[in-house]
């Protein structure tokens, strides 16, 4: 058998880990020496893990240090038993990036951890460059309601989720499921590395934890009341197949703070461009910096 670590650790980049008082982060470096610093944040479902931007971030290498972490209970990060709360990743971001980073990084985070991250920028900004979010999302946005019923009700049935976890919603045909119906915009992008690293990681031991509690709506809030505080030069990325809300939710985002400078609708792409395109995710972000960098109103899309 392969060793499952090849399929998250892309060549010329070394696998360390980080302590935090949310448990062991497992991440990825290269050119630890650049005095640019770039850090890769993956959002949450059914396997997620830093691997969604193993395809992104090496493009990236050459001229700053990329660090892509497993947030804990992903990947191969400590997975302990019991329930998360947003809080527990608020303070595991802002451990991390204080620990490893070691100074303000630029930070391109994906989906509801995005949306988590931008709280976290609140708290603490010094942690920070610039941000940039890819399909941000706190799932209760501009007052929506988010219904995690069923998840609630199997995660109170001791035996129950755990075999529904392992058997039904982690079986590799469960995980080709969820990146055709959720993640990407065109299923026939879809390869079986995509599908085998989402199943590896999401079989890792206690993997459910962190999973039923993101079904459950642990982490949901409403972004559009955090985002008008944020002081942090931002950038907003939105795939225009996004299954869960249009491009237009994302540009009301951007409306809402004129720190936000950079708004660019990626098209042909769902909510993980950066595996489902990843060459176009590259040349948005690059776009996104640049734009950042002259901290002048711009945008695309």
């Amino acid at each position: 058998m392969a060793d499952p670590f090849s399929l998250f650790q892309p060549p010329g980049f070394a696998r360390l880990d980080q302590p935090t008082a949310r448990g062991r982060i497992n991440y990825y470096e290269a050119n630890a020496d650049a005095t640019d610093v770039i850090v890769f944040l993956h959002g949450f479902g059914g396997g997620s893990s830093s691997y969604e931007w193993s395809k992104v971030y090496p493009a990236f290498s050459a001229e700053s240090r990329v660090i892509a972490p497993d947030l804990p209970g992903w990947g191969f990060s400590e997975h302990r038993a019991g329930e998360y709360t947003a809080q527990d990743y608020r303070v595991a971001i802002g451990e991390f990036l204080t620990g490893v980073a070691r100074r303000p990084a630029t930070v391109v985070a994906s989906s509801v951890v995005g949306a988590l991250t931008v709280q976290v920028a609140l708290d603490e900004p010094q942690l920070f460059e610039r941000l940039v979010l890819v399909n941000p999302s706190g799932l209760k946005d501009f007052g929506r309601p988010y219904d995690g019923g069923f998840f609630s009700v199997v995660g109170a049935v001791p035996g129950l989720n755990d075999f529904l976890y392992s058997q039904v919603i982690t079986s590799r045909w469960s995980v080709r499921r969820f990146l055709e119906e959720r993640l990407f915009m065109r299923p026939e992008r879809i390869n079986d590395e995509m599908v085998e690293a989402y199943h590896t990681a999401a079989q890792q031991e206690n993997g459910r934890y962190a999973a039923y509690s993101f079904l459950q709506g642990n982490f949901s809030f409403d972004l559009a009341e955090f985002l008008p505080r944020l002081a942090v030069p931002t950038a907003i990325l939105w795939g225009v197949g996004n299954s869960y809300e249009g491009p237009e939710v994302g540009r009301r985002m951007a409306d809402l703070n004129p720190q936000i400078f950079y708004f660019e609708a990626i098209p042909d792409v769902g909510i993980t461009p950066q595996l489902e395109l990843p060459a176009v995710t590259i040349g948005a972000i690059r776009r996104a910096l640049a734009a950042l960098a002259e901290r002048q109103p711009a945008g695309v899309g």
